[in-house]
């Protein structure tokens, strides 16, 4: 992968369509039912088994938007797997549109994993709430001028809002998308790209992207005019996601096709390993990096640290 910008626009999920349920289903590494059904040995993503309203589920995936390798990297090799609860063409509140499945525990220690179809349950505990609690701590940890590329609905405002009143705690918000940016919350906005964006050199305190690296249009550039403006011992706090798989009824998922709107919007789905590799010729340091597996959401951490 490279820092160059995508030639077209990116779906950012794909859907899983409930088609067959298993009666009888048992979970097991010796007698699961998995090896009768030959789904031990499918070695494919585009079949999994979910457990819905305490029945085993077969769900299928026919999206031509991503490959198989995609495929089995999200929801296999990193236990994504989401519901749709919303009645939405697209999702936009992880707290209300959907629940996160994870996999089976037993599914996990079992040795014919790497092949298997598995199976997904509900998970016991939000995953994203974690992130959301941690990103508002994190903000509210800073004091000085904060750039937000991408800033969208401001989701740590709550834990910054008193710092931002006190005037310790300053925000622009940068954002190609006038429309994008609804909240009157005394932070100051800026309409344009990170790309172009042409600020004194270390002008911020620290700098924040929050599921906005997928919409820049050279991920390298723009990480070169954040270290530009970044102070010496400022901050860096990216994170994204790769692209969110839905399970939906097949109501659901040819309502979200036809009604959705714009178009693909994301010009790539980077899991956080390219972009590891572009801060690594820049002078930050990487002091923590959360990638995506089965114990998070869908979505990676790096914070890095803006070198003298």
């Amino acid at each position: 992968m490279t820092g160059l910008p995508a030639s077209r626009g990116k779906s950012n999920s794909f859907d899983y369509v409930p088609f067959k349920v298993i009666d009888g289903f048992v979970l097991d590494h010796q007698q699961c039912t998995a090896h009768e059904l030959c789904l031990s040995k499918a070695a494919t993503s585009r079949i999994v088994i979910v457990v819905l309203k305490r029945r085993f589920v077969l769900a299928r995936t026919n999206t031509g938007d991503f490959d198989e390798a995609e495929i089995r990297h999200v929801v296999h090799g990193c236990g994504q797997l989401y519901r749709d609860i919303s009645d939405k063409p697209s999702i936009t509140d992880f707290y209300t549109d959907v629940t996160q499945f994870v996999l089976s525990p037993t599914c996990r220690s079992c040795p014919s994993f790497p092949t298997c179809s598995a199976c997904y349950v509900p998970a016991s505990q939000s995953y994203f709430s974690q992130d959301e609690a941690w990103l508002q701590a994190k903000i509210a940890s800073f004091t000085g001028r904060v750039l937000d590329v991408g800033m969208g609905q401001v989701p740590y405002l709550v834990g910054a809002a008193d710092k931002i009143q006190s005037g310790t705690l300053s925000i622009l918000g940068l954002d190609p998308d006038p429309e994008a940016i609804g909240l009157d919350a005394g932070i100051q906005v800026h309409i344009g790209t990170i790309e172009a964006f042409d600020a004194a050199p270390a002008s911020f305190d620290h700098a924040i992207a929050i599921r906005s690296l997928n919409h820049f249009e050279d991920p390298a550039k723009a990480l070169e005019v954040l270290a530009k403006v970044i102070k010496p011992g400022g901050s860096l706090v990216l994170i994204e996601s790769l692209p969110l798989p839905l399970i939906r009824t097949k109501k659901q998922a040819d309502t979200s096709h036809e009604l959705a709107q714009g178009g693909f919007q994301h010009l790539r789905n980077w899991d956080s390993y390219p972009v590891l590799e572009l801060i690594s010729k820049l002078p930050f340091k990487v002091e923590w990096h959360r990638p995506i597996s089965p114990d998070t959401c869908d979505q990676w951490i790096i914070v890095a640290k803006r070198l003298d």
